[in-house]
C-alpha cells in the first residue's frame, strides 16, 4: 500500500494574503498481526514530517506533498495473520512558525478528534509524537 499524504491550503479569498505556517503530518499505522491474531490494536507513528509553508500575497489554492510511504501487510483477518503495517489514521496540524500556536488541527480518528475538542492542550501532545512512537490509547 502506498501512502501519499498531501495538504491543500487556500485563503478566505484570492485577494487575501496567507501568512507563513508550519504543516505537520503524522501517518499512523496498525500492526495487523497484533490486531487479527492477538486481538490487540497497536498503532504507531509510521511517519512524522513538518513542512514550512511560505507566506503568499494571494489566497490562491496551493498543494503541499509530504514524503510518500509504502507499507505491506497480511490482509487475512484471522489467526493465520503473519503481520505487517496497514494505514489507520492521519493527524495534521498547522502552526504559526513564530509562536508555535496551532492554527488548525485535523484527524480522521473520531475518538482523538473528540478528545482534542474537549482538551485542546492534547493537540500538541499528539502532534509532537515522533516516528515509531506508540499512539496513546484514546477513549
Amino acid at each position: 500500500m502506498a501512502i501519499v499524504p498531501k495538504v491543500t491550503i487556500d485563503g478566505p479569498g484570492r485577494m487575501a494574503s496567507i501568512p507563513a505556517a508550519e504543516a505537520t503530518m503524522l501517518i499512523i499505522t496498525m500492526d495487523t498481526r497484533a490486531r487479527f491474531k492477538d486481538n490487540k490494536e497497536i498503532c504507531k507513528v509510521y511517519s512524522a514530517e513538518t513542512l514550512p509553508i511560505p507566506e503568499v500575497k494571494t489566497g490562491d489554492r496551493r498543494q503541499f506533498s509530504f514524503a510518500e510511504s509504502t507499507v505491506s501487510f497480511d490482509g487475512y483477518r484471522d489467526s493465520s495473520n503473519v503481520g505487517g503495517e496497514i494505514y489507520k489514521y492521519y493527524i495534521f496540524g498547522l502552526r504559526d512558525p513564530g509562536t508555535k500556536e496551532i492554527i488548525d488541527f485535523k484527524t480522521n480518528n473520531v475518538a482523538l478528534l473528540a478528545l482534542c475538542k474537549a482538551h485542546p492542550e492534547k493537540r500538541d501532545e499528539f502532534l509532537n509524537l515522533s516516528k515509531e512512537a506508540k499512539l496513546p490509547a484514546v477513549k
